[in-house]
Parts: structure tokens; C-alpha cells; sequence
């Protein structure tokens, strides 16, 4: 009646927790506590890789089918070996030393794959030069000599395959009359001449050959004009070889083209005799 009782439930109250009293005041459900137990784990640490246990691809050069990579000089040795092998020119030998190493050994791996695979093999095409031609093995041939090392163009000339190129170049085109079977012989003929003089040894070659200009400029008379302008860009570039000082070929094809049109042009043969007989 005077509120003695009021003032022992306030006490008993005011006795009670701070969270249990928020909670009881609480209308909604209690907030949960977050423990310990319960918080994130930290991200795990990236493991390191042995460089035991790097794949094979990566020891090889990037192809896991190759043969492990050499040490870095008998690479580099081999490398050298390999751009002396296809007659690789100065510019372009400085450009492809500077390859990384795993290309350096891939290309390596592929020379040795196409030459231990290859079945055209300069006794090979001897043997079908002295067969009777057609235009597709011919064709075969030009694309051998196009990309033939070195060794494989020097022992095709050892075997005299060059010289018997000639003679049946020199066979199809004195041919009274050429069907269209002859003229594409001969056009492979004309372009396998052009792929050998791609590289100095089979460009010397030709030159030392007796009689391979000749036949060569003949066939300016039997071939068409997109062959004609081949021809006489390889007699051109021929002109401009030189050893030091010295033109080495330049006076061998203005004599042979001199021959060629007094022969075959009357106006040149006119000219020419008026201008001998003035002198």
C-alpha cells in the first residue's frame, strides 16, 4: 500500500545481468555471439614447386615430345651447326642466334626428324633424272631443293645430279615439236635451276658447269612470260656476284646472252655485224 513491495522487485531487477536484462527487454530473438570457433580461417600459403618436379615440357622447350634440352654450349653448338647446315645467310644467322633456347631446340629436332625420315635422297632423284621425266617428279625435286641443306645439295652435285638436270633440260627443249607435257617439264626444270642457285654452293655450281648457262638462257624460246621474267632475274642477280673486286659471272652471261640473241633475234644479228664492220 505505500510500495514496499515495488521497491524489491526494482531491487531484484537492478541485480540482474546487463545481457540477460537486454534480452528480457528484447521483443526479437537474441543476437547471436560469435565465438572463436566459428571465425574465418586465413588463406593457405601457395605451396613452392620443386624445380625437381617441373613437367617435362618445360625441360624439353615448351614440347613434351622432344628429347631433354642440352646444357646451353653443346646447344648453342649444335645451333651453329645447324644454320652452317642450310646455309643460312649473315643478316639472317645474327636474327636467329638471338632465338630463345627452347626454339633454338625445337628447330634443331625437326632437322634431324626430316633428315632421318626423308626418303628423297639425292641418289634418289638421280635415279629418277635418268628415268623418263614427268612434270610431278620434277616438281618433287624442286620442292627437295628448295629447302635441301647443305650436304644434301653438295652430294647431289657429287653424284652429278646438276649436270644430268642440264642434259635432260637441254634433251626436252631441243625437241622439234613440245607438247604440253614437254613444256611443263621444262618449266620445272627452269625452277629447280632458280631453287639451287638459292644457295652459293649451287649457284657456283651451275656456273662451273659447262654448258648449264647456255641451256639455261635457251629456254627463254619455250617458256611463258612470268618464266622469262624468272629467268632473267637469276641471270641478273648472276652478274652482280662478286669476289672482292671482281665481277665473277658477269662477263660468262653478257657472252652467253650475246650468243643467244645474235642467234635467235635477225634485227640483234644485223646490228651486231654493222657495228663489228664499223669498228
Amino acid at each position: 500500500m505505500f510500495g514496499f513491495g515495488k521497491k524489491k522487485e526494482d531491487k531484484k531487477e537492478a541485480s540482474k545481468p546487463a545481457a540477460v536484462a537486454a534480452s528480457s527487454s528484447s521483443t526479437g530473438p537474441a543476437p547471436a555471439v560469435t565465438t572463436s570457433a566459428s571465425a574465418p580461417k586465413p588463406a593457405a600459403k601457395p605451396k613452392l614447386i620443386s624445380s625437381t618436379a617441373l613437367p617435362k615440357s618445360v625441360a624439353t622447350g615448351g614440347d613434351p615430345n622432344l628429347p631433354p634440352m642440352p646444357n646451353e654450349a653443346d646447344l648453342n653448338e649444335q645451333y651453329k651447326a645447324l644454320l652452317q647446315e642450310l646455309g643460312i645467310g649473315e643478316d639472317q644467322r645474327k636474327a636467329m642466334l638471338a632465338f630463345p633456347s627452347a626454339r633454338k631446340w625445337t628447330l634443331i629436332c625437326q632437322h634431324k626428324g626430316k633428315t632421318s625420315e626423308s626418303s628423297n635422297t639425292p641418289q634418289f632423284f638421280v635415279d629418277v633424272l635418268n628415268k623418263d621425266l614427268s612434270s610431278d617428279s620434277i616438281l618433287t625435286l624442286r620442292v627437295t631443293l628448295a629447302s635441301a641443306p647443305m650436304s644434301w645439295l653438295a652430294n647431289f652435285i657429287e653424284l652429278n645430279g646438276l649436270s644430268l638436270l642440264f642434259k635432260r633440260l637441254s634433251e626436252y627443249h631441243g625437241k622439234p615439236s613440245k607438247d604440253a607435257s614437254d613444256l611443263a617439264i621444262i618449266s620445272e626444270c627452269v625452277r629447280c635451276t632458280r631453287a639451287l642457285m638459292n644457295a652459293r654452293a649451287g649457284l657456283d655450281a651451275v656456273c662451273n658447269t659447262p654448258g648449264a648457262i647456255e641451256v639455261f638462257v635457251s629456254t627463254l624460246n619455250c617458256v611463258d612470260d612470268k618464266l622469262r621474267v624468272i629467268i632473267l632475274e637469276v641471270l641478273a642477280a648472276l652478274c652482280l656476284i662478286r669476289n672482292e673486286e671482281t665481277l665473277l659471272y658477269f662477263n660468262l652471261i653478257f657472252t652467253v646472252i650475246e650468243k643467244y640473241l645474235i642467234k635467235s633475234s635477225p634485227c640483234f644479228r644485223t646490228a651486231t655485224t654493222l657495228s663489228k664492220s664499223r669498228a
